[in-house]
């Protein structure tokens, strides 16, 4: 044999797949019935036995080659039978594994779960809540006692924030100091850095006296006792005369700084006022005066207006609406935290139920792919039967070609597989009336626990309307409001 036909051969020899199947994506392979036949070498053995008068005419059993036929065959419906229950086993475990069982325990501990988390944060946040639920009582029954001792019977006014009021006061001071600090350098040891200083104490003084008298004294005008009104009356006097003094001695003091006495310009100043209280002699004396004693009524107007007209109601009003916003902000917190609460355990039952429904379908998808593989390998078993006989008979018929003696009566006959054990049942081939049963206790379960959660949930909401019922008997310490005012 040359050296290229061997190669040709060998390489020939080495394609040849050492299997006997048509390569697919079957389930079950399908038999290369050409190849097995080549393997079994069925022509070449059935002429050389036909030949030999083999197997004889009154041979009623298979002869050796078509034992070999029938045992492969059986091999293969073996192996095919093996997967069919390795298969079995593995959908059976997958739908042993999908109970509900433990879905409904989860269901129950998910409502009981929600049920102690709601208690838990009542019992907590109750005490908070009732602790500012009596205090904001206390503070009404306190407004409502002022209110009704003092005639009152209008809610309180005052600006929601003193932001403006407070700068326009220390604009009033800028101004001021500024004005007087150019016109008093004049005279002044240290010049311009002087007469600053020295008009922002004047600037001081003259607005600080302003918001004394604004928060202070005026007040007093409004108050329902006579006293008191009496004392507004006379304070306010009183201030009127010291802030028309005080910036009529700033006018002096002014004129002193441009005399020839400079140097003692505090002591001139007492001087000419005492002796000649309206003598300033130069306008600018008199502007002095009159920027300072429109600041210090202009700072009276505004330190005024920073709170309600009548004295103490406006602080006693902002403790009130404080005490009414931290007890609305404890209360909406808490509430919150309740429906937070609620929709997480809303979301696990909803979580659940999409489970239960997913393993109703996977149920049903396995149980559909059970079925449809033991009819894949049903099929399988009388295709294996229809390839064995096709193999017989491909030998028979060389056998009989060769043969000068009549072939045996068994070649006439079908060969048929052995009969095999059917399939065990499974979930697959029956309807589960338990699983079924399961799965709707599973549904029953999840609306009852929802039900039970909002329970527990409106529960929870009213132990905290049943606050603001324990805490009223504040009430009863307010008198009765007095007519008149």
């Amino acid at each position: 044999m040359s050296l290229l036909a061997w190669l040709h051969r060998f390489w020939s020899g080495r394609s040849i797949p050492r299997h006997d199947y048509v390569e697919s994506s079957l389930t079950f392979p399908e038999l290369d019935l050409d190849r097995m036949s080549k393997r079994l070498r069925l022509a070449e053995e059935g002429a050389s036995r036909g030949g030999a008068g083999q197997p004889p005419s009154t041979s009623d059993s298979f002869d050796d080659i078509e034992n070999r036929v029938v045992t492969a065959t059986e091999s293969e419906f073996n192996e095919a039978h093996e997967r069919l229950l390795r298969m079995l086993r593995a959908y059976d475990t997958r739908l042993s594994s999908l109970s509900v069982g433990t879905l409904l325990s989860e269901l129950t501990a998910t409502g009981q779960s929600a049920a102690t988390d709601f208690r838990a944060a009542v019992r907590n946040g109750g005490d908070t809540l009732f602790r500012l639920r009596r205090q904001l009582m206390e503070i009404t029954a306190e407004a409502m006692r002022f209110r009704a001792l003092n005639g009152i019977e209008r809610p309180a006014r005052y600006p929601e924030s003193r932001v403006l009021r407070v700068s326009l006061l220390v604009a009033l001071v800028l101004v001021e100091m500024c004005v007087n600090g150019v016109l008093l350098a004049k005279g002044n040891w240290f010049g311009l850095l002087g007469g600053g200083l020295t008009a922002l104490a004047i600037a001081v003084g003259n607005v600080g006296m302003g918001v004394v008298a604004g928060r202070v004294i005026a007040p007093n005008l409004f108050h329902r006792a006579i006293w008191r009104r009496s004392l507004g009356a006379v304070g306010s006097i009183l201030f009127a005369c010291f802030s028309f003094g005080y910036n009529l001695g700033v006018a002096h003091y002014r004129s002193a700084l441009g005399g020839p006495l400079a140097e003692q310009a505090e002591t001139v100043a007492l001087q000419t006022l005492r002796s000649a209280p309206f003598g300033v002699p130069e306008v600018l004396g008199w502007l002095l005066f009159g920027l300072g004693a429109a600041f210090a009524a202009i700072a009276t107007w505004d330190a005024f207006g920073m709170d309600d007209p009548y004295p103490g109601y406006g602080y006693l009003a902002r403790r009130e609406s404080e005490a009414i916003r931290a007890y609305l902000e404890e209360k909406t917190r808490l509430t919150d935290d309740l429906r937070e609460l609620r929709d997480e355990a809303v979301k696990r039952l909803q979580a659940a139920a999409t489970e239960v429904e997913l393993r109703e379908r996977q149920r049903r998808t396995i149980a559909e792919q059970r079925t449809r593989f033991i009819q894949q390998f049903r099929r399988h078993s009388g295709y294996l039967e229809q390839c064995a006989n096709e193999l017989l008979s491909r030998y028979r018929m060389a056998n009989i070609r060769a043969r000068s003696t009549p072939a045996p009566a068994h070649f006439n006959t079908r060969w048929e597989l052995p009969p095999y054990a059917e399939p065990p049942a499974g979930p697959g081939d029956r309807e589960d009336p338990a699983f079924d049963e399961r799965i709707r206790q599973a549904f029953a379960q999840l609306a009852t626990v929802r039900q039970q959660i909002e329970e527990e949930y409106s529960a929870a909401l009213g132990e905290y309307e049943k606050i603001e019922e324990l805490s009223q008997e504040v009430k009863s310490d307010v008198p009765p409001s007095p007519t008149g005012a």
